[in-house]
């Protein structure tokens, strides 16, 4: 029989809730703690189908500010595992995101309007789908209201009891089978995630037999590709006529400009600027390549900062899946006809392209991947408790299609390799868009990313590319914001706290510098001198604590599928709740982590509380 395992899922809530974001953070959590360490309104109900039981909110306040279970808590308690802590529930009822995390501001203008966003109002209907009104109605309203209302108190501030407290109905029901649902989910992705990681580490092994000199041969050029080159580097801002904003660093030998450089093109992700890969840039130009940091204004931290004051409605307009990759051919056009300073500078049969998160699908739609519309009406939008946070984001593309059954291509033919850092791919190409990509191309993932998911986003997008020159580089400790450095520019909305960023982000810069500068030597110019980094062997020498590096070039579905006893979910799939699963489906479950299993062949068993003392 399946257990429920309070302890241990409430550690995977938390790590889910913390690395998530501010607001999805902030909001996630509130959905989570609430289910996993029951509470109340005027009084909270707990419902898994016909089954119900309420507990009081003065109940609650009193075990918060005094620290005493009330008779019918106590009950409950003795329910908890040995090892749970009741001072964490009464953390958690008055934990306060904006004091204990010191570089978060929750703003209730700014939070009203992300709210209002398509985005905003996803992230709240996954909560309204289990956080109900006494009329056992799903309220987005009413969620979006008790948030505002306690974000807007300047006294206790956006805390779980605040919450719950300004909540418009006298009962705040939480649907069991709903919540059920979603840890259960929570633990799927995190055991195929770690599964799946650990089939990409057996498999991109380093040789155990390695002589000495070959090693030390090794550390040699891992060492030499991660510092800076023999060119020095001039940096130049193009002038305010080109077709988008981008920085140009030159290789310069004693002042002198190289001319007919392998070109290297470097776009940004979502709400960020051209100085946030300002490092790589330069050394890849130290290297001797001419980069172009490029800035997608419908993209950039300028959007962001339009949003979050009132001036734009939209995280991004539609139209930016388009002007992205095509900013970036116009960009190469204006270099070639117009700019004429830079056009004996610049090999346009050497042209190789760096991108992150968006700048990922960026690259990969100019290298060859289309957009695929049919994919896209067929998976958007997404199921209402997809974890899949990239979702929001991919599922607006689909806004662009006339019809069902287009493609549409933005391939630009100069661009003859690819690395794209996080990329954002499962939906808005699929699998057979991602097989028209024509260049060699590197994915780089990271195992901590929760915000576009390694296992669906880079693991399986993986297995559909089939050039024969493919690499996946596994930062299994980095998340999705390891290798984006701090602007020159001080653009940011606001910043990450360490918790997002994850550990030692200087060091995962490291690992792209010398991993990309690798792979476009070889895969642009020819040039081996770097080749054997591209290798299980070559790759190890850069690793150090705490991230581990991994390099595999090959990898199948079937391994995967092998690996997890099963093909894995699909990133659009919806989750499914216990009370909607099949009689096959109860007999044969999904495979779960052995630490956390969630009974979902019967509804938990309740008992009623005890009779009141004479």
């Amino acid at each position: 029989m399946k257990r429920l395992c309070l302890s241990a899922a409430s550690k995977d809530i938390q790590r889910l809730a913390r690395s998530v974001g501010t607001v999805l953070g902030t909001v996630l959590g509130t959905i989570l703690t609430t289910a996993a360490a029951s509470q109340g309104a005027e009084r909270v109900t707990f419902a898994f189908g016909p089954v119900e039981r309420s507990i009081e909110l003065a109940d609650l306040e009193q075990l918060a500010e005094n620290g005493v279970l009330s008779e019918d808590l106590a009950y409950y308690a003795q329910f908890l595992p040995d090892d749970y802590d009741v001072d964490v529930l009464r953390q958690a009822l008055t934990w306060r995101l904006d004091q204990d995390i010191d570089t978060i501001d929750v703003d209730v203008v700014l939070l009203d309007r992300f709210f209002h966003t398509k985005q905003g109002e996803y992230l709240l209907n996954i909560a309204a789908d289990f956080i109900r009104t006494e009329a056992r109605r799903s309220d987005l309203r009413a969620l979006r209201g008790a948030l505002l209302v306690a974000v807007s108190d300047q006294d206790e501030g956006l805390t779980l009891l605040n919450t719950l407290r300004n909540f418009p109905s006298s009962e705040m029901r939480i649907e069991l089978d709903r919540g059920l649902g979603l840890l259960r989910e929570i633990n799927r992705a995190i055991y195929e995630t770690e599964a799946s990681i650990d089939l990409l580490e057996r498999l991109g092994a380093p040789t155990v037999a390695l002589s000495e000199m070959e090693q030390a041969r090794l550390r040699a050029l891992a060492l030499q590709a991660q510092r800076p080159g023999r060119f020095q580097v001039e940096r130049q801002t193009l002038a305010s006529n080109a077709p988008i904003p981008a920085d140009v660093y030159l290789p310069t030998l004693q002042g002198q400009r190289q001319p007919n450089r392998p070109t290297v093109i470097i776009s940004h992700g979502l709400g960020s600027d051209r100085t946030s890969y300002a490092y790589l840039g330069e050394h890849l130009a130290s290297h001797g390549f001419l980069v172009l940091n490029v800035e997608h204004p419908g993209s950039n931290a300028a959007q962001i900062n339009a949003l979050l004051v009132g001036k734009s409605a939209d995280v991004i307009p539609n139209e930016e899946f388009l002007e992205r990759p095509q900013g970036i051919s116009a960009l190469l056009n204006y270099l070639e006809r117009e700019a004429t300073q830079y056009r004996n500078l610049i090999n346009f049969a050497q042209v190789g392209i760096v991108g992150q998160s968006f700048g990922g699908y960026t690259a990969l739609a100019l290298a060859g991947a289309s957009l695929d519309f049919e994919v896209l009406q067929a998976s958007c939008p997404p199921g209402s408790l997809s974890l899949n946070a990239s979702l929001l984001l991919q599922c607006q593309a689909s806004q662009l299609a006339e019809s069902p059954e287009t493609t549409l291509s933005l391939q630009d033919g100069r661009v003859r390799a690819a690395i794209a850092i996080n990329p954002i791919t499962s939906v808005i190409f699929g699998e057979e868009s991602l097989g028209q990509v024509t260049t060699p191309t590197m994915l780089v993932s990271s195992g901590a990313d929760t915000v576009a998911p390694a296992l669906q986003e880079q693991l399986v997008p993986f297995t559909w590319l089939t050039h024969p020159e493919r690499y996946l580089l596994l930062m299994r400790q980095g998340t999705h914001f390891s290798t984006i450095a701090m602007t020159a520019t001080g653009s940011e909305s606001f910043d990450l706290p360490p918790e997002i960023i994850g550990p030692a982000p200087e060091l995962a810069q490291t690992y792209l510098a010398a991993s990309s500068l690798a792979f476009l030597t070889q895969h642009l110019t020819g040039n081996s001198t770097y080749g054997a980094l591209l290798t299980a062997d070559g790759i190890a020498q850069l690793n150090q604590d705490p991230i581990k590096l991994s390099l595999v070039q090959s990898l199948t579905g079937p391994a995967l599928a092998d690996q997890l006893g099963g093909p894995p979910r699909a990133a659009a799939d919806e989750i499914i709740s216990p009370e909607a699963l099949t009689g096959a489906e109860l007999a044969n479950p999904a495979p779960v982590t052995p630490e956390v299993l969630l009974d979902e062949t019967r509804p938990p068993a309740f008992s009623a509380p005890p009779p009141p003392s004479p």
